[in-house]
């Protein structure tokens, strides 16, 4: 009886040879595409959060720039100014764009480092004896390539 049992359990091995071994192929490519997958995705996520936060940077840039511009057209001792012409008090801001010492300035902040202003325009009119002003500023961050840009535009009005 012992004999024949040994020769049940010999058949039933000769049938599954391989089977293991095609089964284990199997997962090992399995886990080899979750594993890729899984590295790609996380990839992509540091790409998104490096855009973010090149994308924060240059809308702080292009903030700095509407606010140097209001500044300007809203002294904290004098009545307010038109955007253009003799009556402004504030510099032009191609004047501004092209002094190192001015808003360019900016790269030597930790945080706004390769970052700039590269645009500020202003347009006024009077409607009933009140100034309305349109301020537009884009500020733009270049690391290692990757280029941002972020534009802000404020409305005011004169009081």
């Amino acid at each position: 009886m012992c004999h024949k049992q040994s020769q049940s359990l010999t058949a039933k091995y000769q049938t599954q040879s391989g089977s293991a071994l095609v089964i284990g192929i199997f997962i090992l490519v399995v886990m080899l595409l979750l594993g890729t997958a899984l590295t790609r995705t996380l990839n992509k996520s540091a790409d998104s959060i490096a855009y973010e936060v090149l994308g924060t940077r240059a809308y702080q840039a292009a903030n700095i720039g509407v606010q140097h511009r209001l500044a300007t057209i809203f002294p904290l001792d004098s009545a307010s100014q038109y955007c253009a012409g003799g009556d402004i008090t504030g510099a032009d801001p191609g004047d501004v764009l092209n002094d190192p010492n001015y808003l360019t300035s900016i790269e030597g902040v930790d945080g706004l480092r390769n970052c700039r202003v590269t645009q500020v325009s202003c347009v006024d009119f009077k409607v009933n004896d009140v100034v309305y002003y349109r301020i537009r500023s884009t500020g733009e961050c270049d690391i290692d390539g990757t280029q941002t840009s972020r534009t802000v535009e404020v409305e005011a009005r004169s009081l």
